[in-house]
C-alpha cells in the first residue's frame, strides 16, 4: 500500500511545476509580444512593465492561493500513525 504523503506530495509537485512552466509561458508573452515602441503607465516600456512587474506579482499571489487551498498540511513523522490531512486554514 502506498503511502498518501508520496500521493500528496507528487500532487503539489505537479501543481508547483505547472505554474512554473506557466510563469515561464507568460513572462515570455508579455517579453516578447507587445511592440517594444509602446510606453506602459509608468514610462518604461511596456513589454518590461508587463514582464517584470505585472506577471511577477500576479504569479506570487497565484503561489499563495495555491499554497493556502491546494496544499495539504501532512506530518513527516515516520512512526507517527495518524497523520494531519486537514488542509491549511480550515480548522473547525
Amino acid at each position: 500500500m502506498t503511502d498518501h504523503r508520496f500521493i500528496l506530495a507528487r500532487r503539489e509537485a505537479l501543481l508547483s511545476v505547472a505554474l512554473t512552466f506557466a510563469y515561464i509561458l507568460f513572462w515570455a508573452l508579455c517579453a516578447y509580444l507587445p511592440d517594444e515602441t509602446l510606453p506602459g503607465m509608468s514610462g518604461l516600456p511596456l513589454w518590461f512593465e508587463l514582464s517584470c512587474v505585472l506577471v511577477p506579482v500576479i504569479f506570487v499571489v497565484l503561489a499563495v492561493l495555491m499554497v493556502r487551498f491546494l496544499f495539504t498540511e501532512v506530518s513527516l513523522d515516520a512512526n507517527d500513525e495518524k497523520t494531519d490531512t486537514a488542509p491549511q486554514g480550515k480548522h473547525s
